[in-house]
């Protein structure tokens, strides 16, 4: 949304850097003009008058129609006036209505109308004609829905966001495209309300974040972008972060099949990331020091609680093809689950289960070779050639299962799939205290018990230390799959 505002209005998230060169107001709005156009937006003005160091716009009108949707928004005044320093100052009027359009996956038209706030809103432009540097400063911005539309027919909705203390860099180049931007905010608070879309009851939701911080930068070949793939090789790229602090939230919600029922977080910390250039796309996330609190008519207990460390992804993967193989990797981090007592006390009223906070850790890296453009493909599967299992890790319950290992993938002769060739070790502290602790606990009957240790003893070797169980899982190049050399096909 802010990209559009910024390409239509130059209501863009911006903020302050020194002047390289002199800017006069009539460049700066000419800047304006390409960057609507570049969006391949239409604008109109009531006037446009210029006088002594002053540039004065009235009605300032942006609209961008596509098939798939678009905006339009009237600003009643812009002004730019000439600084003495070679920058230019540019005031506007505190709030105007923006219309967005668009529609959803089944095609049915939707429409929501925006009202943008933002009293005392300090804007500086400066730098050179290659590239203007949008300064702005804020002490709150506010975003408020006025109405919604499915089909023609109202939406039941409600919402606001307010952003506490903005400011941030905005930079364009040649006019056009936007290269460098960063945005910060004390706070954010959002306030969300209305008709359950997934069901038949209705829905609250109070978000408040600290300490808000993102960065977008965007680097472009010169030329029009008429194919992703080419500007990726012509060396283009993308990167955002998103980074906060402090976050609570809470999502009540009433009727429906679910009844009331409240969902209650904080966390202490995270960040989003993503990126794109000819190297591949990367995404990223993590949490820090969550906790979840649930209530509701379908809980047989007043609250359930649970907290965790850390909760982390990445995955990254190529996107351009290649006769090579290319790395990718992923990796998935559940850190320190801690379960409230209410909770295993309906589980295990006996305290018979060590209440060690749980962990899951999967990292794994490896090489494919991919044979199309994966944004441009509707189905791109890569070919996976090499799969190192860089940390396996799953503890719970007092038990502990770890392993690594490495494979090449062969195509087979005969195989429906390629033949994996290679190792992967395992090993298991605990897991035999587990299953008698399980077994006192009624959940698993004597037999299976009886039927799960032989298994288990077929297919590991006793380790050095106390209920430590060793497996060493090879497949070799003649499509052998042998446990503990013991071959199992």
């Amino acid at each position: 949304m802010f990209r559009n505002i910024a390409a239509g209005a130059a209501l863009a998230s911006l903020a302050a850097a020194a002047a390289e060169a002199d800017v006069t107001p009539r460049q700066v709005w000419e800047d304006w003009i390409a960057a609507a156009e570049a969006d391949a937006a239409s604008y109109g003005t009531g006037s446009v008058e210029e006088d002594g160091g002053r540039l004065v716009v009235t009605d300032l009108a942006m609209t961008l129609l596509t098939e798939k949707g678009g905006y339009a928004l009237t600003v009643d005044e812009v002004v730019f006036a000439q600084n003495g320093d070679g920058t230019v100052s540019v005031t506007m009027s505190p709030g105007y209505v923006v219309t967005l359009t668009g529609e959803t996956e089944d095609g049915t038209a939707t429409e929501a109308r925006l009202r943008i706030d933002h009293p005392e809103l300090e804007m500086i432009v400066s730098g050179d004609e290659a590239e203007r540097r949008h300064a702005y400063a804020a002490p709150e911005l506010t975003i408020t829905l006025l109405e919604a539309t499915e089909g023609g027919e109202p939406v039941d909705l409600a919402g606001a966001l307010t952003l506490s203390d903005v400011a941030g860099t905005y930079d364009v180049n040649d006019g056009a495209a936007p290269r460098d931007s960063s945005l910060i905010a004390a706070r954010a608070e959002a306030r969300m309300s209305g008709d359950d879309p997934e069901g038949d009851g209705t829905f609250e939701l109070d978000l408040v974040i600290d300490d808000v911080r993102a960065d977008n930068l965007t680097a472009f070949f010169e030329g029009e972008m008429t194919e992703e793939s080419l500007a990726l090789q012509d060396g283009a790229a993308r990167s955002g972060m998103l980074r906060f602090g402090p976050l609570s939230y809470t999502l009540a919600t009433e009727g429906g099949e679910a009844g009331a029922a409240t969902i209650a977080g904080t966390s202490r910390s995270g960040e989003l990331t993503a990126s794109l250039s000819e190297e591949g796309l990367r995404y990223g996330a993590v949490n820090r020091d969550s906790a979840l609190t649930l209530s509701g008519d379908r809980i047989p207990f007043p609250q359930l609680r649970m907290s965790m460390a850390e909760t982390a992804a990445t995955l990254a993967m190529p996107v351009l093809p290649s006769d090579e193989a290319q790395r990718f990797d992923a990796e998935v981090r559940l850190l320190d689950l801690k379960l409230d007592e209410s909770l295993w006390s309906m589980i295990d009223p006996a305290g018979i289960l060590p209440r060690d906070p749980a962990t899951l850790v999967v990292d794994v890296t490896g090489e494919a070779v991919l044979d199309r453009n994966l944004l441009q493909a509707s189905e791109s599967v890569p070919e996976i050639e090499a799969l190192d299992i860089e940390e396996l890790r799953l503890s719970l319950a007092g038990a502990e299962l770890v392993g690594k290992g490495a494979m090449e993938f062969r195509d087979g002769s005969t195989a429906a799939m390629p033949q994996p060739v290679g190792t992967l070790d395992l090993r298991l502290t605990g897991g035999l205290a587990l299953i008698e602790r399980l077994v006192q606990m009624g959940l698993i009957p004597q037999e299976q018990a009886m039927g799960a240790r032989m298994m288990i003893s077929m297919f590991s070797r006793p380790g050095p230390g106390q209920d430590e169980l060793l497996s060493t899982i090879r497949f070799t190049e003649d499509g052998q799959v042998l446990v503990n050399d013991q071959r199992i096909q």
